[in-house]
């Protein structure tokens, strides 16, 4: 699993994380998703249930995930302890994100949302990003939202 540029944001001194962000320029993620897969075929095995699983994995995976631009940075996993949300970590976090990203010189930044991950869709609509796609997959059973900020 690639976890490119990790933002940790901790409690205090002595407690562990209390929320973690992982993002990365959008020109590294078609290779990081690529090994991912490697991984996860890797994990899966060989044979006719690795294959009917692959079959429903990769059409899902291309429905609902769009290509992001090499000029975004891309968020890939954000999460907040479950005992801690509620308290305006998550936004701390965003902001903080999105500054480093604009110190960095990108000025759009994009993520994928579960559709039905209400808090999320809240969170970052309250920082910017607008939807700008939604792919949906029927065989999975989902919708993700393609979300993007311009900075």
């Amino acid at each position: 699993l690639y976890l490119g540029h990790a933002h940790v944001l901790l409690r205090d001194a002595t407690d562990g994380p209390a929320g973690c962000l992982i993002g990365l320029p959008g020109r590294d993620l078609p290779a990081c998703r690529a090994a991912d897969f490697a991984a996860f075929c890797d994990d899966l095995g060989s044979g006719p249930e690795a294959d009917a699983v692959l079959d429903e994995v990769v059409p899902a995976g291309h429905a609902l995930f769009h290509t992001v631009a090499d000029d975004h940075y891309y968020i890939s996993r954000i999460t907040i302890d479950p005992v801690l949300r509620g308290n305006g970590l998550g936004q701390a976090l965003i902001d903080h994100v999105l500054e480093q990203t604009r110190r960095d010189g990108f000025r759009h930044v994009s993520l994928n949302v579960w559709a039905d991950n209400v808090p999320a869709m809240r969170l970052y609509r309250s920082a910017g990003f607008r939807i700008v796609d939604t792919g949906h997959s029927p065989a999975a059973a989902m919708s993700y939202h393609s979300m993007t900020l311009d900075l």
